[in-house]
């Protein structure tokens, strides 16, 4: 793959990623908190809220690259669907220890 095509890869994957994060980002903020989700799960801090339900993205993709192993491929959509999660996590946990900092 030459430089510029992956460029191209990269910045629908930035564009995905803003798309995505505005999209979700209404439908799970809840009291105008952003991270409501994380934090409304019971008894566990919320990083550790967040690093569960990363996790399970964690373990699809090691799915996917077994699965390319054997000759199958993942599809377009759901290639899409879990590259775009998994670089939004990182970015969510960046944001509730930065607003822990913060307090």
């Amino acid at each position: 793959m030459s430089p510029e095509q992956f460029k191209v890869i990269f910045e629908s994957r930035l564009e995905k990623i803003r798309e995505i994060e505005e999209l979700k980002g209404k439908q799970y903020s809840r009291r105008g908190d952003r991270f409501s989700h994380f934090k409304d799960e019971g008894d566990i801090i919320p990083e550790l809220s967040l690093w569960y339900m990363w996790h399970k993205h964690i373990t699809y993709t090691k799915y996917i690259i077994e699965d390319i192993e054997q000759g199958i491929l993942p599809s377009e959509e759901m290639l899409n669907e879990i590259i775009t999660d998994m670089m939004i996590y990182p970015v969510l946990l960046e944001g509730l220890i930065r607003e822990r900092i913060d307090r």
